[in-house]
Protein backbone atom coordinates (compact mmCIF):
# COMPACT_ATOMS: atom_id res chain seq x y z
CA UNK A 1 0.00 0.00 0.00
CA UNK A 2 2.78 2.46 0.89
CA UNK A 3 4.63 1.58 -2.31
CA UNK A 4 1.53 2.26 -4.42
CA UNK A 5 0.97 5.64 -2.72
CA UNK A 6 4.64 6.56 -3.18
CA UNK A 7 4.56 5.65 -6.88
CA UNK A 8 1.30 7.56 -7.39
CA UNK A 9 2.73 10.67 -5.68
CA UNK A 10 5.91 10.37 -7.74
CA UNK A 11 3.92 10.16 -10.97
CA UNK A 12 1.86 13.19 -9.98
CA UNK A 13 4.98 15.13 -9.06
CA UNK A 14 6.65 14.22 -12.34
CA UNK A 15 3.54 15.32 -14.21
CA UNK A 16 3.53 18.59 -12.32
CA UNK A 17 7.12 19.22 -13.37
CA UNK A 18 6.27 18.55 -17.00
CA UNK A 19 3.47 21.13 -17.00
CA UNK A 20 5.71 23.63 -15.23
CA UNK A 21 4.61 23.90 -11.59
CA UNK A 22 7.16 26.37 -10.21
CA UNK A 23 9.17 26.01 -7.05
CA UNK A 24 8.02 29.49 -6.14
CA UNK A 25 9.89 30.17 -2.93
CA UNK A 26 13.23 29.12 -4.46
CA UNK A 27 13.14 30.38 -8.01
CA UNK A 28 14.24 33.77 -9.19
CA UNK A 29 15.14 32.49 -12.61
CA UNK A 30 16.63 29.33 -14.05
CA UNK A 31 20.29 28.90 -13.24
CA UNK A 32 20.43 31.73 -10.72
CA UNK A 33 22.67 30.52 -7.89
CA UNK A 34 21.77 33.64 -5.94
CA UNK A 35 18.16 32.45 -5.53
CA UNK A 36 18.83 29.84 -2.89
CA UNK A 37 22.14 31.21 -1.64
CA UNK A 38 20.63 34.60 -0.92
CA UNK A 39 17.58 33.01 0.72
CA UNK A 40 19.72 30.76 2.91
CA UNK A 41 22.06 33.56 3.94
CA UNK A 42 19.10 35.82 4.81
CA UNK A 43 17.62 33.12 7.06
CA UNK A 44 20.97 32.71 8.78
CA UNK A 45 21.26 36.51 9.11
CA UNK A 46 17.85 36.49 10.80
CA UNK A 47 18.97 33.86 13.32
CA UNK A 48 22.05 35.96 14.09
CA UNK A 49 20.03 39.17 14.41
CA UNK A 50 17.75 37.53 16.98
CA UNK A 51 20.78 36.30 18.93
CA UNK A 52 22.47 32.95 18.45
CA UNK A 53 22.55 32.41 22.21
CA UNK A 54 18.73 32.23 22.13
CA UNK A 55 18.63 29.60 19.37
CA UNK A 56 17.13 26.21 20.24
CA UNK A 57 16.37 23.10 18.20
CA UNK A 58 13.22 21.03 18.51
CA UNK A 59 14.89 17.87 17.16
CA UNK A 60 17.58 15.56 18.51
CA UNK A 61 20.49 17.65 17.22
CA UNK A 62 21.70 20.91 18.70
CA UNK A 63 21.53 24.02 16.50
CA UNK A 64 25.30 23.70 15.90
CA UNK A 65 24.90 20.08 14.80
CA UNK A 66 22.09 21.08 12.43
CA UNK A 67 24.37 23.71 10.86
CA UNK A 68 27.24 21.20 10.52
CA UNK A 69 24.94 18.59 8.96
CA UNK A 70 23.68 21.14 6.42
CA UNK A 71 27.23 22.24 5.66
CA UNK A 72 28.30 18.61 5.13
CA UNK A 73 25.54 18.08 2.60
CA UNK A 74 26.59 21.10 0.54
CA UNK A 75 30.30 20.29 0.85
CA UNK A 76 29.74 16.72 -0.36
CA UNK A 77 28.01 17.95 -3.51
CA UNK A 78 31.36 19.58 -4.33
CA UNK A 79 33.77 16.91 -3.06
CA UNK A 80 31.77 13.68 -3.33
CA UNK A 81 29.55 11.89 -0.82
CA UNK A 82 31.31 9.25 1.29
CA UNK A 83 28.71 6.59 0.42
CA UNK A 84 26.20 6.39 -2.40
CA UNK A 85 23.01 4.37 -2.58
CA UNK A 86 22.96 1.83 -5.39
CA UNK A 87 22.78 3.09 -8.98
CA UNK A 88 19.39 1.40 -9.31
CA UNK A 89 18.07 3.25 -6.24
CA UNK A 90 19.44 6.60 -7.41
CA UNK A 91 18.04 6.24 -10.93
CA UNK A 92 14.59 5.11 -9.79
CA UNK A 93 13.39 5.80 -6.26
CA UNK A 94 15.89 8.60 -5.67
CA UNK A 95 15.14 10.50 -8.86
CA UNK A 96 11.36 10.12 -8.39
CA UNK A 97 11.68 11.33 -4.79
CA UNK A 98 13.64 14.39 -5.89
CA UNK A 99 11.05 15.16 -8.59
CA UNK A 100 8.27 14.93 -5.98
CA UNK A 101 10.10 17.11 -3.45
CA UNK A 102 11.01 19.65 -6.10
CA UNK A 103 7.45 19.83 -7.43
CA UNK A 104 6.02 20.30 -3.95
CA UNK A 105 8.72 22.72 -2.89
CA UNK A 106 9.16 20.70 0.29
CA UNK A 107 11.52 17.96 1.38
CA UNK A 108 10.37 15.40 3.89
CA UNK A 109 13.08 13.23 5.38
CA UNK A 110 14.37 11.91 8.68
CA UNK A 111 15.80 15.02 10.27
CA UNK A 112 18.02 13.00 12.59
CA UNK A 113 19.43 10.79 9.82
CA UNK A 114 23.11 11.48 9.22
CA UNK A 115 24.52 11.56 5.72
CA UNK A 116 25.63 7.99 4.96
CA UNK A 117 29.33 7.58 5.68
CA UNK A 118 29.77 11.11 7.04
CA UNK A 119 31.74 11.60 10.24
CA UNK A 120 29.61 11.83 13.36
CA UNK A 121 28.37 15.30 14.12
CA UNK A 122 30.49 16.94 16.81
CA UNK A 123 29.01 16.87 20.30
CA UNK A 124 30.47 20.22 21.20
CA UNK A 125 31.22 22.88 18.62
CA UNK A 126 30.76 26.60 19.11
CA UNK A 127 27.56 27.68 17.40
CA UNK A 128 29.35 30.55 15.68
CA UNK A 129 31.86 28.12 14.14
CA UNK A 130 29.11 25.80 12.90
CA UNK A 131 27.20 28.72 11.41
CA UNK A 132 30.34 29.99 9.69
CA UNK A 133 31.00 26.54 8.23
CA UNK A 134 27.48 26.53 6.77
CA UNK A 135 27.90 30.06 5.40
CA UNK A 136 31.23 29.05 3.83
CA UNK A 137 29.67 25.96 2.24
CA UNK A 138 26.82 28.03 0.77
CA UNK A 139 29.30 30.54 -0.61
CA UNK A 140 31.56 27.81 -2.04
CA UNK A 141 28.59 26.20 -3.78
CA UNK A 142 27.53 29.55 -5.22
CA UNK A 143 31.03 30.19 -6.60
CA UNK A 144 31.58 26.64 -7.89
CA UNK A 145 31.86 26.35 -11.68
CA UNK A 146 33.08 22.78 -12.08
CA UNK A 147 31.16 19.54 -12.16
CA UNK A 148 29.15 18.38 -9.18
CA UNK A 149 29.23 14.92 -7.64
CA UNK A 150 26.17 12.67 -7.65
CA UNK A 151 23.85 13.06 -4.68
CA UNK A 152 23.95 9.97 -2.48
CA UNK A 153 20.21 9.33 -2.98
CA UNK A 154 19.07 11.46 -5.94
CA UNK A 155 21.96 10.67 -8.30
CA UNK A 156 23.28 13.08 -10.90
CA UNK A 157 21.72 16.53 -10.55
CA UNK A 158 22.16 19.64 -12.65
CA UNK A 159 23.54 22.68 -10.85
CA UNK A 160 20.02 24.15 -10.71
CA UNK A 161 18.57 20.90 -9.35
CA UNK A 162 21.33 20.73 -6.74
CA UNK A 163 20.55 24.31 -5.83
CA UNK A 164 16.92 23.32 -5.27
CA UNK A 165 17.90 20.16 -3.36
CA UNK A 166 20.14 22.15 -1.00
CA UNK A 167 17.48 24.81 -0.46
CA UNK A 168 14.83 22.20 0.32
CA UNK A 169 17.22 20.46 2.71
CA UNK A 170 18.06 23.73 4.44
CA UNK A 171 14.42 24.67 4.70
CA UNK A 172 13.45 21.30 6.16
CA UNK A 173 16.06 21.51 8.90
CA UNK A 174 15.87 25.22 9.65
CA UNK A 175 12.20 24.94 10.63
CA UNK A 176 13.47 22.99 13.64
CA UNK A 177 15.33 26.05 14.90
CA UNK A 178 13.75 28.88 16.82
CA UNK A 179 14.81 31.76 19.01
CA UNK A 180 13.42 31.75 22.51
Amino acid sequence: MKRRRFLKQGALATGALVVGVPVVWVASGPGSSDATSAWAQSVLDDFEARGLERLQASGVWSPAQVFVHLAQSIEYSLSGYPELRSEIFRSTVGSVAFAAFSARGQLIHGRSDPIPGAPALPEAIPLEDALQRLRDAIDAFGRHTGSLHPHFAYGVLSPRDYEIAHALHLRDHLVELESV
